[in-house]
């Protein structure tokens, strides 16, 4: 590195990067050194078919937004519901606080006697 190189010189700890013309210039007198030595440098042919090709195309395109589990889309369905009902049952009880108390309390009866089959 020159003594001086400006503001845009790189500021890390470690070595300094290597242009991309001496990566490759190391590359190359590697690569002297290896066929100095008797090495061989050989065509092999692919055996990867046009139809694995077309096959894992498939795969990456039908996975490619399906990161996640299916339990944690249901999950986070769930958390929205409940995170938005909040929301609006607060703004609701702010704004409105008579009718509020009335959709609680018919949501809350509703609920109650849907989650009865669980107690009897």
């Amino acid at each position: 590195m020159p003594k001086f190189s400006g503001i845009n010189r790189p500021y890390a700890a470690g070595e300094i990067e290597k242009t991309p013309q001496e990566k490759q210039k190391e590359l190359d007198e590697k690569m002297q050194k290896f066929l100095a030595k008797g090495g061989k440098v050989e065509k092999v042919k692919s055996k990867i078919t046009k139809q694995m090709v077309r096959k894992l195309e498939v795969l990456m395109k039908r996975n490619r937004w399906d990161i996640f589990p299916q339990e944690l889309f249901q999950g986070l369905k769930v958390i929205l519901y409940i995170t938005f009902g909040g929301i609006t049952l607060f703004y609701g009880g702010w704004n409105f606080p008579y009718p509020t108390a009335i959709v609680v309390m018919v949501v809350s009866v509703g609920f109650l006697v849907y989650t009865r089959k669980w107690f009897e």
